[in-house]
């Protein structure tokens, strides 16, 4: 299992490019940030793979937002249990995130 989830993790990039052109089909006004254990190149078996899609003014419903994009993704060949956290934010939330950003979108 550790070795599995390691290699999930190797192509993380790959990943994070597809999932980012798959959420720009869907929300054109977005910009989408790879952040944390990624982006400072620190991520270990317990890792995810932290996105931020920062939009100007986030629905209230962030859980269909997130449903939609789950759709998309698994549609383009990323399974739900990939270790990919998606967070929705505002541009004054994404400005509270500290580390590294790395834009995608």
């Amino acid at each position: 299992m550790p070795e599995r989830r390691l290699k999930l993790l190797s192509n993380w990039r790959t990943i994070a490019t597809i999932a980012a052109s798959a959420i720009k089909e869907l929300y054109l006004d977005v910009e989408i940030y790879v952040f944390g254990g990624a982006a400072e190149n620190r991520l270990t078996l317990l890792s995810d793979i932290d996105i931020a899609i920062v939009l100007e003014d986030p629905p209230e419903d962030r859980a269909e937002m997130l449903a939609k994009i789950w759709e998309i993704l698994e549609a383009k060949g990323i399974p739900q249990y990939y270790p990919l956290d998606i967070h929705i934010l505002s541009k004054k939330e994404f400005e509270y995130l500290r580390g590294t950003k790395i834009k995608l979108a």
